[in-house]
């Protein structure tokens, strides 16, 4: 296409938009609602001419260094068609990341993208990723291959507050970045037994005397505390009282909330993994940790408390057998 027709294409477009604006401002809202669908298609039109050259994209790719062999590359996958929480989840993405990872970011150990999920290059991403919408995807790559990802569907729930926002995107990033940590750490140092994890009881003086065999539900959280960690936390020692108040009250079940930032708790935070606010579910048999579990999924039921419930008790059942 030539410059001259983009210009005019251009010229057009902006025109006509300004037409359709001053025009919907003096209509009722039913009548502005019927402008609706010749907005969408003019889109689509003008999707069209951009995409044969016409004039540049309005979101580029984002071509960022490529990555560490073993390192983290956090995604934000967007479709052809943008909205106003569309974009704000991108910007606010990479403004955590910037906030919190800005040394990581400029080593290499982590890495931005955005990518168009509809485009023909990237389907074996979203299909693997099993993308359908906008979202969030942290990866994280060992040799060169993806070892782990996790999709943070939880993004559109949170978009409207930016400091929960960025949490979420703090903790689930640094928790990977820990995976990766770990792993360099066990090549030198490895350790093959999950019975030097050390329990939690020696912190806690209260409740019915310690059984050797037991399962601990243990709450981490930050010294200072955001409303979703707390309704995390809350939900989570509710989930135990209800469903376990037998057991609570024998000591073959127990609930510990932990601020694992604080110094008497890193021994429990470095053995668990821990890098931001989690449920470890743990089996203790014979006084040893025989197996743990970080129930990941607490933060897409947040926003559900039956379901958060109804998940907590699942698996601190499925540990009791």
């Amino acid at each position: 296409m030539k410059i001259k027709d983009a210009l005019s294409i251009c010229l057009i477009s902006f025109f006509s938009a300004t037409l359709v604006v001053l025009i919907a401002r003096s209509l009722d809202s039913q009548a502005a609602n019927r402008l609706e669908p010749h907005l969408l298609r003019m889109a689509d039109q003008l999707e069209s001419l951009r995409a044969a050259g016409g004039f540049s994209t309005v979101a580029a790719e984002n071509r960022s260094p490529a990555v560490a062999d073993d390192g983290l590359v956090v995604h934000y996958f967007y479709g052809g068609t943008r909205c106003v929480t569309c974009e704000a989840i991108e910007s606010q993405t990479e403004a955590a990341l910037q906030e919190h990872f800005k040394s990581q970011l400029a080593a290499g150990e982590l890495a931005w993208k955005t990518s168009n999920y509809e485009a023909p290059e990237n389907a074996e991403l979203a299909s693997r990723f099993e993308i359908i919408m906008p979202v969030v995807v942290v990866t994280r790559y060992v040799d060169g291959q993806l070892q782990d990802w996790k999709r943070l569907d939880e993004v559109w729930g949170l978009v409207g507050d930016k400091s929960e926002f960025s949490q979420l995107i703090r903790d689930n990033v640094e928790r990977m970045l820990a995976q990766v940590d770990d792993r360099s750490e066990d090549a030198d140092s490895p350790v093959d037994s999950e019975a030097m994890i050390p329990l939690s009881d020696s912190s806690f003086a209260d409740g019915p005397s310690v059984k050797p065999d037991r399962v601990i539900a243990m709450y981490f959280h930050r010294t200072e505390r955001c409303p979703t960690c707390k309704m995390m936390g809350s939900y989570s020692e509710e989930a135990i009282e209800q469903g376990f108040p037998k057991q609570r009250k024998e000591g073959s079940v127990e609930f510990r909330m932990i601020d694992y930032e604080a110094k008497e708790n890193a021994a429990l935070a470095k053995a668990y993994k821990v890098m931001g606010p989690a449920l470890i579910v743990s089996k203790i048999t014979d006084n040893k940790v025989g197996k743990f579990q970080d129930l990941e999924q607490i933060w897409t039921k947040v926003r559900d408390k039956p379901k958060f419930i109804e998940y907590v008790q699942r698996n601190v059942n499925a540990y009791m057998k």
